[in-house]
């Protein structure tokens, strides 16, 4: 007979096996199975770098004791080492100031002086209904009034 942990002479309350363990090594009430939970994500440099700069440190600044981000401390001696005459502070600000990124320039495609002039006329439809307070129909055919279309 195979030995499966428990005696003849015990007779256990319930079938322990498979997903059903003995009742000292079920978990009591109100506890769990992860006491500690999960383990804190490890940080890299870049998030170290980023949690350091945003703390707090006191500089005194024409006579005023203020509480600033370490970031904002940087950036302010720099500027003040390149408004003294760093030449290498300047160039490092200069830089800088170039690879910071500048919003794209966006370009409308409209396509075609007609596709232009039925979107102006469509729009100038819109307009006067809103400020009417009246259905306009815009006819495609017609320029609007005010707007020449002459070439």
């Amino acid at each position: 007979m195979a030995n499966d942990g428990s005696d003849d002479d015990e007779q256990a309350p319930y079938p322990v096996g498979y997903r059903k363990p003995p009742p000292e090594h079920r978990f009591k009430p109100g506890e769990t199975g992860n006491p500690r939970g999960r383990p804190k994500k490890s940080r890299n440099l870049n998030t170290l770098l980023e949690a350091e700069l945003d703390r707090p440190v006191f500089i005194k600044e024409h006579g005023r004791h203020l509480r600033i981000a370490k970031r904002e401390a940087i950036v302010k001696r720099l500027v003040t080492d390149a408004i003294n005459g760093d030449h290498r502070t300047l160039a490092l600000l200069l830089k800088a100031g170039r690879v910071t990124p500048q919003p794209e320039p966006i370009d409308f495609d409209i396509g075609s002086d007609a596709d232009l002039e039925a979107y102006l006329q469509r729009a100038l439809a819109a307009r006067r209904k809103e400020a009417l307070d009246e259905p306009v129909e815009a006819d495609a055919e017609e320029a609007p009034p005010d707007v020449d279309v002459s070439e």
